[in-house]
């Protein structure tokens, strides 16, 4: 019933080495303020077969060491447009 002032921070680095589906991955995500989240990184592989699917493999742990998630093995799928206010390209 009450609400909280809170500061969320969020990088991410992508690099390319050998061409543009492959990429090693970095991130730092974190709370501050009223209510926190502890600052975590994620590091690994991703592939981008097509604009449609990405997949990734990250290793995922708070800073202090103490509570990560580990390993993940992640798949985003995305549709194409099939709703415009507009024209669709």
């Amino acid at each position: 019933e009450t609400s909280a002032v809170i500061f969320t921070y969020a990088t991410r680095l992508a690099w390319y080495p050998t061409r543009p589906t492959w990429s090693i991955v970095a991130e730092v995500v974190g709370a501050e303020g009223e209510g926190t989240a502890p600052p975590e990184y994620r590091v690994g592989l991703r592939l981008e077969p097509n604009a449609h699917a990405v997949f990734a493999l990250t290793y995922d742990d708070e800073f202090d060491g103490d509570a990560g998630a580990g390993w993940e093995l992640g798949m985003m799928l995305f549709t194409p447009p099939f709703f415009c206010i507009g024209k669709c390209e």
